[in-house]
């Protein structure tokens, strides 16, 4: 209360003032309390005689936040929850990103911290923004980084140990490298740009070839394991008695397989 006295009164639980002026004048009485709108915000008035009921309807002050939200190459995103957490009560409240990537978040209330956080993506990520005080409209954008994952795998066979150690494995799609088995047959790419289409083969070895395996819109680690399957070959020759062709021979294999032909007219085999 200003004027011809001042004064100062802070309402009681019910939210009651009174205020002893103790002489006739003229008066302003205004309510003031952080983050709240009055109605009338003050009340000005010669005093001749007592003065009651002289209320104020108090409102809670809102404001808005505003933004865009954009991947890693700068493209709006639609359809990205946005949740702002207020930090000094645990409330929160929720935009979804509308068409260009933008959000509004109407009427929020003031807070001395606030943190404003986005969904999880798989394909990205983004760093909650924090807002220290919010007293007034905010405009915060986010940026994307984009996620990365890894394949990697194990080539196995039929061949001595059972591992394809050594094998030079390859990876084309969104990105392209090579690498080589270890002695457990093991291959690894990481860093791989989430969303990505890959393609991972091996190379054909001395004893397997391999299918190769793809990996559309990468939205996190994968296995690609292989099993290749055993190359064959030929062993061929002929046989000769002296000069002449010996036709009709019975010739044996032996070993990791078994087999006996008989050679031609010409005594090949």
């Amino acid at each position: 209360m200003t004027g011809t006295r001042t004064a100062t009164f802070i309402t009681n639980g019910s939210g009651l003032y009174a205020f002893l002026a103790g002489a006739a004048g003229e008066y302003t009485v205004r309510p003031i309390k952080l983050y709240y709108n009055f109605n009338p915000p003050s009340a000005t008035f010669s005093l001749t005689n007592q003065r009651l009921n002289l209320d104020f309807i108090a409102t809670r002050q809102t404001y808005s936040i505003t933004g865009q939200v954009r991947d890693d190459n700068n493209q709006p995103l639609d359809g990205i929850a946005i949740t702002l957490v207020n930090e000094a009560d645990g409330t929160t409240r929720t935009g979804v990103t509308a068409s260009g990537g933008s959000y509004s978040l109407r009427q929020c209330r003031p807070a001395t911290a606030s943190q404003l956080l986005r969904q999880p993506m798989p394909t990205s990520s983004f760093s909650p923004q924090s807002i220290d005080t919010l007293v007034s409209d905010r405009v915060v954008n986010f940026q994307a980084v984009r996620r990365t994952y890894s394949i990697t795998g194990t080539l196995t066979g039929s061949v001595g140990n059972g591992l394809a150690a050594g094998a030079t494995v390859n990876l084309s799609g969104s990105r392209e490298a090579t690498t080589t088995t270890d002695q457990n047959g093991n291959y690894a790419f990481a860093g791989l740009p989430a969303a990505g289409n890959y393609s991972v083969g091996v190379e054909t070895t001395p004893y397997y070839t391999f299918t190769p395996q793809s990996f559309n819109d990468l939205n996190g680690n994968r296995v690609g394991n292989f099993s290749g399957s055993l190359r064959s070959y030929t062993v061929s020759g002929w046989v000769h008695l002296g000069p002449n062709a010996a036709p009709g021979l019975v010739v044996p294999i032996s070993g990791s397989q078994t087999a006996t032909v008989t050679t031609d007219a010409e005594g090949n085999y």
